[in-house]
């Protein structure tokens, strides 16, 4: 079927008694996807329906595997229960199933603190949160989550940046080494991609403005310099009103 590609699953705070881990519903898939593939908006609410038995207890995170070829950004999920609304907020990219088999999970609303977190949702925040970090290894993803960083090792004069404390710092990108120092990653070559949080990525619009914007302010630097070399006088002022030009 083409609507049964975004997968869900409800996790319970409840562990079961043979898992050990928290009580899952059955997968279901987005009933109205299809029917909504050709509307053009910037939201789009899309609905599910989970069957869960009388014992499920209080559902405390979602489960969501993405089998698309593409990302997909989910806001948020609201689960109207007969009792309450659970809130699911999200505000996240999903990337295609083929990019990391693993299912993104997203909590309530409700908060916890460490010590608070019900049993059925400690191995999923544990999970999480080595995600998240990573393990130090490799150049990382662009579809990838991980917060891991790394000091300014790339950069012309490393020997002005104290051993001690040394920052700035940023995003770990897990480049190849130099070859005369192992200590110092490669330099970004002209056009090669860095690694980027997708978050914090520029959206296509957002990008092509920025680029827009730029060529804008690379013209009008370029044509007073080029109006002054093809003038009658390069390099001189022809009349007062190129003083007036100046300001």
């Amino acid at each position: 079927m083409i609507g049964n590609k975004i997968f869900l699953q409800l996790v319970s705070v409840e562990t079961g008694a043979a898992s050990g881990i928290g009580k899952r519903s059955k997968d279901i898939f987005i009933k109205d996807w299809a029917e909504k593939a050709t509307v053009q908006a910037d939201k789009v609410q899309y609905t599910a329906e989970f069957s869960i038995d009388a014992g499920f207890g209080e559902p405390g995170a979602v489960l969501i595997r993405n089998t698309h070829q593409s990302e997909i950004y989910l806001e948020s999920i609201a689960l109207q229960m007969q009792s309450e609304t659970v809130y699911f907020p999200c505000h996240s990219y999903i990337t295609a199933f083929s990019n990391d088999p693993k299912p993104r999970v997203f909590f309530s609303n409700k908060v916890y603190m460490p010590w608070e977190t019900p049993p059925g949702l400690k191995d999923l925040r544990e999970q999480e949160l080595k995600t998240l970090q990573g393990n130090g290894k490799g150049e990382p993803k662009s579809w990838e989550r991980i917060y891991d960083y790394d000091v300014y090792n790339d950069l012309d004069d490393p020997d002005k940046r104290g051993e001690k404390f040394p920052y700035p710092r940023r995003v770990r990108s897990g480049r190849d080494p130099c070859k005369s120092d192992p200590t110092k990653e490669e330099k970004v070559a002209n056009g090669e991609a860095v690694y980027v949080l997708r978050y914090e990525s520029f959206e296509p619009i957002k990008q092509t403005n920025f680029i827009v914007w730029k060529l804008r302010g690379l013209v009008h630097k370029l044509v007073p310099s080029v109006r002054a070399l093809l003038g009658a006088t390069p390099g001189e002022f022809d009349d007062f009103r190129d003083i007036e030009q100046l300001y």
